[in-house]
């Protein structure tokens, strides 16, 4: 809900007597602080201008425009501040995925190595088991006979 009210007290580069209008919160605020009044049925309240016009009514105060204007100069170069800091942020975090995925890489790559020589080593394997088998399938080779020799016996 907006209130009309006057302003008894200067307020944002607005002089006293000026018109405005107010959220129920912030007028009980700034009523309780004595800034400003309710405004009767013989005042005349204009209907807020856009924010646009109201920030060109604040820079263009005598006292509070340059207040204003050092405020948003101070606001600007903090913001300015920010988006380098996040810039920097964003540099750094995407050196570190882009190292993060070289070495996922350089992990698939030896993955794959490995995957290969563990499949040579079960071909080799799986060669020998069939060499043993079939050896154990063949039948045994017959043996020469041996021929007794005469021993020598010395005396």
């Amino acid at each position: 809900m907006k209130v009309n009210a006057i302003l008894v007290k200067p307020l944002d580069g607005f002089a006293p007597g000026s018109p405005r209008s107010f959220d129920k919160p912030d007028f009980d605020r700034l009523h309780d602080m004595g800034a400003v009044r309710e405004a009767d049925e013989d005042d005349e309240v204009e209907a807020p201008a856009d924010e646009t016009a109201q920030m060109l009514e604040r820079l263009r105060h005598p006292v509070e425009g340059p207040r204003l204007l050092g405020d948003l100069k101070i606001q600007f170069e903090q913001h300015g501040r920010d988006m380098a800091s996040i810039r920097d942020e964003l540099s750094a975090a995407v050196d570190r995925a882009t190292a993060a995925d070289t070495a996922r890489d350089a992990a698939v790559a030896e993955r794959d190595e490995a995957r290969a020589s563990a499949e040579q080593a079960i071909a080799a394997r799986d060669a020998l088991q069939i060499e043993l088998d079939q050896a154990r399938a063949a039948p045994p080779a017959p043996t020469p006979a041996v021929k007794p020799t005469k021993s020598r016996v010395e005396g």
